[in-house]
This record gives C-alpha cells, structure tokens and sequence, in this order.
C-alpha cells in the first residue's frame, strides 16, 4: 500500500519501513553518529560489537570446549587434542571478525560527513530518495535473500544492509 494524500495534505494510510535487525544500541549509535554526537569510528564499532556481543556467549562455550578437548586430549590422544585446537581457533576468529567488520562499516558509510549518509545508503539500495517505503521494503527482501549469511552471503554485506536500512529510516524520520 503507497502513501496516499487526499486534499489538504491529510495522510490517509502508509507503509512503514521493514524494522533493522541491528540491537538497540547500534541503531542509538548510528542516530548519534547522524547527529554529530559522536564519531564514525564509534558508530562502526557499536554496529560490530553489537553482532559479535550474540557470538560472545558462544566464545564463552568455545573457551570451555576448547580446556574439555585439551582434557580429553590427555586421556585420549591426538584426536581430542585437535577437537580443543579447532574450538579455541574458532573462538580466536570471533575476535579478529568484530575488528575487521569495524573496519569494513568504516569504509563503507562511517568515514564520510553523516550528511551525505542517507545518499550512500540510498545507492546501496539501488533507490532514489524520493520512492516509496513500499519500493524501499522490496529491494530490502531482495538484498536480504542474497546477503544473508544463511543464504550464502557475508557478515560484512549484511551489516552493510542493516546499517544502510537505518539510515534510511532514520532520513524518513526527518
């Protein structure tokens, strides 16, 4: 359904953006940064750590298989030696991927003016400022299905998404 406007100005019905699959802080973190309250760096950051913090609690597991592989390791030789060695690899990896996404966001829309945000996030979608909601939630469907980390996409291109969304929802709210 398209926003439609009836004789005076009066809003009859709308279509609301597809909500962001960013944490609250993040999306706090990418408004201040829009607002000048804060740096690019910052933002990135808070957008990063943001989706490392639910791979965190993982960590924490991976850390605990990694002492029971070293354990079962001494009891059982070499194979439960390279289970623990896999595991805390995988845990090490989790660390790196919050720096490297941090500086990949960067790059991508925290190193420029937040002014000429909306603009960045609008080409990512392939959008011209002026569409619909409706045409923005559609081309968010079809960037998700081939950005999605499950659906053979990177962590990177779906920040990417996620973040561009919230910059454009917070460019409508103006």
């Amino acid at each position: 359904m398209e926003v439609a406007v009836i004789e005076g100005g009066f809003v009859v019905a709308g279509v609301a953006l597809e909500y962001v699959q960013l944490g609250w802080a993040a999306i706090q973190a990418i408004r201040r940064w829009l607002r000048g309250m804060i740096s690019g760096r910052s933002a990135a950051r808070a957008v990063a750590n943001g989706s490392t913090r639910a791979i965190a609690g993982g960590a924490i597991g991976g850390a605990g298989g990694a002492a029971a592989g070293a354990l079962i390791g001494l009891i059982f030789g070499p194979i439960g030696a390279l289970v623990g060695a896999g595991i805390g690899g995988t845990v090490g990896a989790i660390g790196g991927a919050a720096v490297s996404l941090t500086e990949a966001l960067e790059d991508f829309i925290f190193d420029e003016d937040p002014d000429d945000a909306p603009a960045t996030a609008y080409d990512f979608f392939g959008v011209h400022p002026r569409c619909s909601n409706d045409r923005i939630n559609r081309r968010y469907r079809e960037l998700s299905r081939r950005y999605h980390p499950d659906r053979g996409g990177s962590e990177e291109a779906w920040h990417k998404l996620q973040t561009a969304l919230a910059v454009i929802r917070d460019d409508r709210r103006c």
